[in-house]
């Protein structure tokens, strides 16, 4: 049974309220990994608020000041207001500054990336997370995403398509 856009805001509310992080990160991958089919935009912002609370769950010396932002988002997602809650965590980055740019558009382009790596065009991946392409490439290039593939490298690939034409 597929989930609808209220199951991952549920979701997300309760691995809040737990703060469990593995669970917000999880969920930002079962958000990308729906969106890549359905393409909504609900559950891209969900995904994207998930994994930016998950990266900053990670930074535990912050908590202490969290207990606002955290109280409001769960009251906006339960009014659906993503854009609400996404607003209040970029204004939270402003004042405590834990990334260089800030942590909604740190996880649009990962989101973005790993669309970008199930298989969406560049294009399509930047602009369903609101995202330059530039910014999305800068990411992957990065990682080692675009070396692997089904548990595969590249060179490995390239040998098996060898064969196959030989």
């Amino acid at each position: 049974m597929e989930k609808s856009e209220a199951d991952y805001a549920r979701e997300l509310s309760t691995a809040l309220g737990k703060k469990n992080t593995y669970r917000l990160r999880e969920l930002s991958d079962e958000c990308t990994d729906a969106a890549f089919i359905t393409q909504d935009e609900k559950v891209i912002k969900i995904g994207v608020i998930s994994y930016a609370f998950h990266k900053i769950f990670l930074k535990r010396h912050y908590h202490a000041q969290f207990a606002e932002v955290l109280e409001a988002a769960k009251k906006k997602l339960g009014v659906g207001d993503y854009d609400g809650v996404m607003e209040d965590l970029k204004e939270f980055d402003r004042r405590f500054g834990f990334f260089q740019g800030n942590v909604i558009k740190k996880a649009r382009i990962k989101m973005g990336a790993r669309l970008y790596t199930r298989g969406l065009s560049l294009a399509t991946a930047a602009e369903l997370v609101s995202v330059n392409v530039s910014d999305i490439l800068k990411y992957a290039g990065g990682t080692q995403v675009h070396e692997k593939t089904n548990g595969r490298s590249f060179k490995e690939r390239l040998d098996i398509a060898r064969e196959v034409f030989e």
